[in-house]
C-alpha cells in the first residue's frame, strides 16, 4: 500500500534489524519488487538504458558500467548448482573489456567516475585488504577532483544514518569519514603519505594522460585472479 517504497523500507529496517521476521519478509518483498520494477524499466532486450549514456562517452555512466560488468564476471566465476562458472579465458576477456572501459572513464578526469573506480578494486585485485586502503585513496582523490564531500552530500548523510559502530556526531566531512576509513583499514595514525598518495592520483588523473601502468599502481593491481 506503499506509495513510496524507499520511505517503507527506512521504516521497516530497524525492525528488521532486531529480528522481527515479518518486517524482513516485508523488506524482502519490497526490494524483490524494486528489482522487478528497475528491471522492466531499464532492461531492453539484453540491454539497459544506461548503454546510450555510455556508448555516448559520459564518463560517469561508463565507469558503473564498467563496475556493473566486473562485479558480473566476479559472480559468473564462482559455480552455482543450476549456473556453469566462466572459464579463466572468459573472466580474463570480461574483466579485460571492463577494465578498459573504466580506464576510459576515469582518464577524463570526471570526478564521479573516479568515485565508482573505487568499487572497482577489489574486483580488480582479487584482494580485500588491498581494496580497504586503496578504495579510500581513490575516494579521496574524487574529493580533491571536485567531487561532493561536503558535510551534507548525500552520500555522507547515507553514510551516517546507517553506522552504528562508530556513530557519526553530526557535521562531518566527508574527506574526514574517509581518512578515518583508511586508518581504520591501514592500520596506520599518519595519514601524510594517505594525503600526499590522493593528491599525486588526483594529479595524474586530472593530467589526461592516466594509463594502465597508472591504474596499476594506484589499484594495488599484482596479480591476475
Amino acid at each position: 500500500m506503499s506509495s513510496n517504497y524507499l520511505e517503507f523500507v527506512d521504516r521497516a529496517l530497524p525492525a528488521a534489524r532486531d529480528g522481527d521476521v515479518s518486517a524482513q519478509f516485508a523488506l524482502y518483498q519490497a526490494l524483490e519488487y524494486c528489482e522487478d520494477g528497475y528491471r522492466g524499466y531499464f532492461d531492453r532486450p539484453g540491454k539497459r538504458r544506461l548503454e546510450k549514456a555510455s556508448a555516448a562517452g559520459f564518463p560517469a555512466a561508463q565507469s558503473r558500467k564498467a563496475l556493473d560488468e566486473l562485479r558480473a564476471a566476479y559472480l559468473q566465476s564462482m559455480p552455482w548448482p543450476d549456473r556453469t562458472a566462466l572459464t579463466a579465458k572468459e573472466f580474463d576477456e570480461q574483466r579485460a573489456s571492463a577494465g578498459a572501459l573504466l580506464l576510459k572513464a576515469i582518464a577524463t578526469g570526471d570526478p564521479s567516475a573516479t568515485w565508482d573506480a573505487a568499487d572497482t578494486i577489489y574486483y580488480l585485485t582479487g584482494s580485500g585488504s588491498t581494496a580497504g586502503t586503496e578504495q579510500s585513496v581513490w575516494m579521496m582523490a574524487a574529493c580533491i577532483q571536485g567531487y561532493d564531500c561536503a558535510p551534507g552530500a548525500e552520500w555522507v548523510a547515507a553514510f551516517c544514518h546507517y553506522q552504528t559502530v562508530n556513530p557519526c556526531q553530526g557535521g562531518e566531512a566527508g574527506t574526514e569519514i574517509i581518512r578515518q576509513a583508511w586508518v581504520q583499514a591501514s592500520g596506520q595514525s599518519d595519514t601524510s603519505d594517505f594525503d600526499e598518495r590522493a593528491r599525486q592520483l588526483a594529479d595524474r588523473l586530472n593530467s589526461r594522460q592516466f594509463s594502465d601502468e597508472d591504474l596499476s599502481e594506484f589499484m594495488g593491481i599484482r596479480w591476475t585472479p
